[in-house]
């Protein structure tokens, strides 16, 4: 029997990877919704910010918030959302706030990866994005992006 018929180390290797890659893949989810900068304190209800059909995720609404940097030419936006875990375990999920300019240009981002406790209601987490205070004045959109990792 010749040695050639089974495959390299490198050949299985590249397999086993590819397996994984996609068992991980199928784990994970991205979903976005944009929305108009809303007044400072008006809550915002979120839509397609979800995950799961028996057990679902969401993150269901925002408010935002500005307040002074420590640097003088710098504002801080605070994003405070309200996330749901309807799963018996917990759930990860990496949010990302991306400012948009009126051309709909990426001009500031801040994001965290946060756990969704499981069972959880009404859960509240904070993303903080630093911006300049004449490119906030410029800011029409907000882009928000849930990449559900478990």
């Amino acid at each position: 029997m010749s040695i050639s018929r089974f495959p390299t180390l490198a050949t299985m290797l590249t397999i086993v990877m590819a397996i994984v890659a996609s068992a991980t893949a199928a784990e994970m989810k991205l979903t976005q919704t944009t929305f108009v900068i809303p007044a400072e304190g008006e809550v915002v209800e979120l839509v397609g910010l979800h995950y799961g059909i028996s057990a679902p995720a969401d993150i269901t609404m925002c408010v935002y918030e500005t307040k002074t940097g420590k640097r003088e030419d710098q504002v801080i936006t605070v994003w405070t959302f309200t996330g749901s875990n309807g799963a018996e375990n917990a759930r990860r999920v990496e949010v990302t706030v991306w400012l948009l300019n009126e051309i709909g240009e990426r001009v500031a981002q801040g994001g965290k990866t946060v756990t969704l406790d499981a069972g959880a209601e009404d859960q509240t987490f904070k993303i903080n994005v630093k911006v300049a205070p004449g490119i906030l004045q410029g800011t029409k959109l907000v882009n928000l992006q849930a990449n559900w990792v478990t």
